[in-house]
């Protein structure tokens, strides 16, 4: 068993990506954890973390991050089992879409439950896996197909997007139809800079660069789905926002028949955890009512 402090220096270099930040979290001294690290290293032999901006771990210090985060999961597990005035903890990473669309109701079923206080990290869907492998996550809602060592997976199934805009923003805009030159000039919505949604689609359908296009920048799904239906611009929308709108003619589809599918993996620690075992079992069920199956 390692030594509880010498192991939370480790976790909050990690997280904060700096010797300086890690103390400030720890409320000790740079020299303090510096001292810490340097005892960690000796007692396993090997480096554990780059001294660079930002610091990360090394291949061996991976393995003792993920060690220390199934332990956390285990004591989590059993502080809630044990202790039954006790809250177990963790945090989970996932996209802002599947957050304000059906993951939310999944994870208030979880807690109903369940004595756990989750913590969300929100990321674009192609980044939130990075949550898990640097440690900050015991969880991750990805759309990323890969393997991550120490954890297991399970694809839930595809959100499904379109290029809607309003009608009036139609009308103005895309009168002779959906071109190249009018997709240029007409503004286009993105998340933010991480965002490849709409890249994607216009590069596959017009060989489209969004560096050619007039991009507004807007961080958040309601308000990105309001900005649309307000005409500020066009964009990708989810299937769960924009369905019955598009019956109402309310929004436009500006390219009928043609959509992107983002598919969505659960990502979790191999650790034998009770609480995140019955967290992965209630987001199966949620995501076979909620996402396209293949």
């Amino acid at each position: 068993m390692f030594d509880r402090k010498k192991a939370d220096a480790l976790m909050a270099i990690i997280e904060t990506g700096s010797f300086d930040q890690a103390a400030r979290k720890l409320n000790i001294t740079s020299s303090a954890i510096s001292q810490r690290i340097k005892s960690l290293e000796m007692e396993v032999g090997v480096p554990l973390v780059t001294r660079e901006r930002p610091c990360t771990y090394t291949s061996e210090g991976f393995k003792l991050v993920q060690y220390l985060l199934k332990l956390q999961a285990l004591n989590e597990d059993f502080k809630n089992n044990f202790y039954r005035d006790k809250w177990a903890s963790f945090a989970i990473s996932v996209n802002s879409d599947s957050l304000a669309g059906w993951l939310l109701p999944a994870i208030s079923s979880y807690l109903s439950t369940e004595r756990v206080k989750i913590e969300i990290i929100v990321d674009d869907q192609d980044f939130t896996h990075m949550a898990l492998e640097s440690g900050n996550a015991l969880a991750a809602l990805s759309s990323k197909n890969k393997v991550i060592n120490g954890c297991s997976s399970i694809k839930l199934g595809s959100i499904r997007y379109r290029l809607l805009a309003s009608r009036a923003f139609a009308d103005r805009w895309f009168k002779g139809g959906v071109k190249r030159s009018n997709l240029t000039k007409a503004p286009l919505l993105v998340f933010n800079k991480k965002d490849q949604l709409q890249q994607n689609f216009i590069a596959e359908h017009f060989f489209l660069q969004q560096s050619s296009c007039t991009c507004h920048y807007i961080p958040g799904t309601d308000i990105f789905y309001q900005a649309v239906k307000l005409g500020i611009g066009y964009g990708m929308i989810p299937e769960f926002q924009y369905k019955d709108l598009i019956e109402r003619n309310e929004l436009v589809d500006l390219l009928p028949g043609r959509f992107t599918d983002i598919a969505l993996y659960w990502y979790y620690w191999d650790a034998h955890s009770n609480l995140l075992n019955r967290l992965t079992g209630i987001l199966v069920n949620e995501a076979k009512k909620s996402l396209h199956q293949d």
